[in-house]
């Protein structure tokens, strides 16, 4: 009986814990709010104060949840409160440290960062003063007294009033602001509301629910185009750091991008793209190019924004579109959007083409081998119905590939290969790569073949002259060639997932072959300075640098859908959500090599140099 007794007190000085700590947590969560953008209206600031409240005080009762645990096995306090006050202070000491990671670099701790602090590069990359150590060291100390003053006094009044009446109230409280936090939230990324939705980015380790899908299946109308947008320049995402200034020149030349989905680097060759290899002999090749990404989302971002897909988040939180487009919108290009699958998924609709009225979202037909052809039709029936004096920008966006599609009635050139889209899951380290990788290679033929239709077309109606032709891919595609049992894309990047061919034609560009390494983000900042005639340096609006400067590349940040990758020339540095790891080239693991702190820091400085440091009120103040 008295154990039970001891539970019952120990459970209910757990729970005084908790509420203690989730203040502590708020006070510190302050220092987020510091850093965070104007809440614009009273809803906001509300949803602010919910999330605060919910966030953290769940946050603190996971973490705390093993001193439950051993208080109901070993009920001893002079074992549990010792452990609570260790783990709550934990928890606050680390809050602190992420809020000034964030005001840094306007992201939370990861393993990048946690690889720095304890792989010994901490000392090479953070250079603080003596002093600042020592008011670290002083903050922790009274974070830690704090705490244990707080539990022995939560221990105390436990032992005194058992049953306090300010308990139960303090549940509700707290659950209701954790049930209204997620439904909220729930509800404004389903309708795109993006002054709530961007809310999620100042607190750590924070995963609102979503329910789109849900809502969608049940009836509920969730728009696929924003229909509730923020004012550019409301957010922390300050991209471009100095208004556009790009004057029209004297000839607008027309320009046509055409993306091949998961076209990696050894797939244009005389049997597999016969039209594009010819087209790309009186072109520019750039022959180790790389996407920014692994994945169709961020290679889309990497190639229209000039920005490693890490600020792919805050693009669309925000609905703010490329600094191409803003330019091309005020030159008054006619642009068209020929995308194979819908636009929305992912939601290029709402970052890359969020300025562009009425864009195309659907292509007709049933399958990627007919979206392709159809999306092809419509843009040839474009050029024939345009008008001949206003410039164009027609992004055409092929999948086949990626669905290992191709008619029925398609001839296959390259042989062996199966009857169909690759089945995943019967693929493994011992699995013959040939007959899958020809029907992958099979698909990208018959894409070959319609994207000759458009350089035919183009070629006849005399427009290669007055046009920029750019033919590339978003990512590559992987079948086992490195050894681990990869397949497809999204799980690393290496060569095969990561490099693409790219192809560049335009008046004046002299054909050959280009070997040093370029990226996505070099695109838009040579299309801005050399066709559009902006003045911006492209460190306004990209990470990037002109397509033809060699050099300056040593350092890529490639990311995919969770992860991403610091890229070397000879070398990669894996960062994953919860560990970093040092790879070969072929994304074979190296033990014992340490990540370079230098790497690292760069790649760090990219990653928060689009995000506001400090605000800036209607008064300029």
């Amino acid at each position: 009986m008295q154990d039970k007794s001891m539970r019952r007190l120990l459970a209910r000085w757990w729970g005084w814990l908790i509420a203690a700590t989730t203040l502590g947590s708020l006070v510190i969560g302050l220092r987020f709010l510091a850093m965070a953008e104007p809440a614009g209206s009273a809803g906001t600031l509300l949803f602010r104060g919910v999330m605060m409240l919910g966030h953290l005080s769940s946050l603190a009762a996971i973490l705390l949840l093993p001193v439950l645990l051993v208080a109901a096995i070993l009920p001893r306090p002079r074992l549990v409160i010792p452990l609570g006050v260790g783990l709550s202070t934990l928890l606050l000491l680390s809050l602190l440290a992420d809020t000034q990671v964030f005001q840094l670099y306007r992201f939370h701790i990861n393993s990048a960062v946690l690889e720095l602090l304890t792989g010994g590069a901490a000392a090479a990359t953070f250079v603080f003063p003596v002093r600042m150590w020592l008011l670290a060291a002083s903050i922790a100390m009274v974070v830690v007294f704090w705490q244990a003053w707080v539990a022995r006094l939560a221990w105390r009044q436990v032992e005194e009033r058992p049953r306090l009446a300010a308990g139960r109230p303090l549940v509700v409280v707290l659950a209701t602001c954790c049930v209204a936090y997620h439904l909220t939230h729930a509800w404004a990324a389903a309708v795109g509301f993006a002054p709530l939705t961007r809310q999620t980015a100042l607190l750590p380790l924070n995963k609102p629910m979503t329910a789109k899908r849900f809502l969608r299946r049940v009836g509920v109308h969730v728009p696929t185009v924003e229909s509730i947008a923020s004012e550019p320049g409301s957010g922390q995402f300050h991209y471009p750091r100095e208004p556009l200034d790009c004057p029209a020149p004297p000839q607008r030349p027309n320009i046509v991008m055409i993306v091949i989905d998961s076209w990696r680097f050894d797939a244009l060759t005389p049997e597999i793209t016969p039209n594009i290899h010819r087209f790309a002999g009186g072109a520019a090749t750039f022959e180790d190019h790389w996407s920014g990404a692994n994945a169709t989302r961020t290679g889309i971002f990497t190639l229209f924004y000039g920005l490693p897909g890490t600020y792919w988040h805050s693009a669309l939180g925000e609905r703010r579109g490329p600094a191409v487009i803003s330019a091309l919108l005020q030159q008054q290009y006619r642009i068209e959007v020929f995308r194979s699958t819908p636009l929305y998924s992912p939601e290029l609709d709402k970052t890359v083409f969020t300025e562009v009225p009425g864009v195309r979202l659907t292509s007709d037909g049933s399958g990627a081998a007919e979206w392709d052809y159809d999306l092809t039709r419509d843009f040839l029936a474009f050029l024939d119905t345009r008008k001949l004096e206003e410039p164009f920008f027609s992004f055409l966006f092929y999948d086949s590939p990626h669905a290992f599609a191709l008619p029925p009635d398609y001839q296959q050139p390259l042989q062996p290969t199966i009857n169909g889209p690759a089945n995943y899951l019967t693929l493994g380290k011992d699995t013959d790569p040939v007959p899958t990788r020809n029907r992958y290679f099979n698909s990208v033929h018959y894409v070959d073949s319609l994207v000759g239709q458009v350089i035919e077309r183009l070629e006849n109606d005399g427009l290669l002259e007055e046009s920029v032709v750019i033919i590339t891919g978003d990512h590559g595609q992987e079948f086992n060639e490195n050894g681990l049992n990869y397949w497809g894309h999204n799980g690393n990047f290496s060569r095969w997932q990561a490099q693409v061919p790219f192809v560049l034609h335009a008046s004046g560009v002299t054909a050959g072959r280009h070997g040093h390494r370029t990226s996505h983000m070099d695109v838009m900042a040579t299309l801005m300075d050399r066709y559009l005639g902006c003045r911006n340096p492209a460190s306004d609006h990209s990470v990037g640098r002109d397509l033809f400067e060699p050099g300056g590349r040593d350092v890529l940040v490639m990311s995919g859908y969770g992860d991403f990758a610091i890229v070397l020339p000879d070398h990669a540095i894996s960062v994953r959500r919860h560990d970093t790891s040092v790879v070969d080239q072929r994304w074979h693991l190296q033990e014992h090599r340490r990540a370079d702190p230098a790497a690292i820091g760069a790649a760090l400085e990219i990653n928060s140099r689009f995000f506001r440091t400090e605000w800036v009120t209607e008064n300029g103040e």
